[in-house]
């Protein structure tokens, strides 16, 4: 019994994340340092290349019909390279029987120059696919009418600025700018529902071999609970190994190591550590990254320690 409550509860928050769209709060990969595009269209362009990235997660392992999550973004500078376009899919399922959400949105970025800085306003525009599997969800009366299979398109857009420069960077951003009606059949603009999103980080040089690099994610929506996410990377022998160390505001402590394999490819792997009354039902969550730069296609002027 303690279990399948425990269960419900942590499905029950996940779903907040998935449905971003709606009320609540976008809950971000652990490696959101790494993949900022997915919460801020202002990043578009910032790797000065064209850049391909996938990263994949898993909840909870141990436990039947958890929620997974894989996206898919790329991302590049035009010939005029103060111009920078990509894309974004995703698919987000809140496990078995629960509602699961694929985004499809394209990218658009201008730079502005500051001086050593560098300022990129972002737009993104696209569509979410919303399903709800609901028909196998355990229950007495199997042909209850309230639990049909539905399937239902809502377009939506996002803002954003991104400031960076070689020592840091900070962001803020608006990812949904619609959202779904209470009938969920429609969707309306309602400004409590901004999730309004910000990150950050800068970096530390000790010596040549040894770097740190603090960052953070916060998010804030009106009626929901501030979250956030405190991280702090140290970077070893001329940048190849990165480890880090996170806390979240729910309680959970994360594990992460980046390799930089070459100059081109990054592979990363993070792992949660259940705290709390959860531990001792699942074995954590996993999520795995891989990134690869086309850095000789497209001239890096600045290739950076963030992204």
């Amino acid at each position: 019994m303690i279990r399948k409550i425990c269960y419900i509860i942590i499905l029950s928050w996940f779903s907040i994340g998935i449905n971003a769209q709606n009320n609540t709060v976008f809950l971000p990969f652990n490696q959101y340092m790494f993949n900022t595009l997915l919460y801020n269209p202002a990043f578009t362009g910032t790797k000065e290349s064209f850049s391909v990235e996938a990263i994949y997660r898993k909840q909870w392992i141990g436990m039947k019909g958890t929620p997974e999550m894989q996206a898919l973004t790329a991302h590049s500078p035009l010939r005029n390279n103060k111009i920078a376009v990509g894309m974004q899919v995703d698919n987000l399922s809140a496990g078995a029987g629960a509602e699961r959400s694929n985004n499809i949105f394209g990218y658009y970025s201008h730079r502005l120059d500051i001086g050593p800085l560098k300022l990129r306003l972002g737009l993104r525009t696209g569509a979410s696919i919303i399903s709800k599997n609901l028909y196998d969800v355990d229950r007495k009366v199997k042909e209850d009418p309230a639990f049909v299979d539905e399937t239902f398109v809502m377009p939506n857009f996002g803002i954003g600025a991104y400031l960076y420069s070689n020592s840091f960077y900070a962001g803020v951003s608006v990812p949904f700018l619609l959202s779904l009606s209470d009938t969920k059949r429609s969707f309306t603009h309602d400004f409590k529902r901004y999730n309004f999103t910000g990150t950050g980080g800068a970096l530390i040089t000790i010596s040549s071999d040894f770097k740190i690099k603090p960052s953070a994610f916060v998010q804030y929506t009106i009626d929901n609970p501030f979250y956030y996410i405190l991280s702090g990377s140290f970077i070893f022998v001329n940048d190849i190994f990165w480890v880090t160390g996170s806390y979240k505001s729910t309680g959970e402590l994360v594990g992460i190591l980046e390799f930089q394999i070459t100059k081109q490819i990054r592979f990363g792997y993070s792992y949660d550590f259940p705290v709390g009354d959860l531990k001792g039902f699942m074995s954590g969550s996993h999520e795995i990254l891989l990134r690869y730069d086309w850095s000789y296609t497209v001239r890096a002027t600045s290739p950076g320690y963030f992204w």
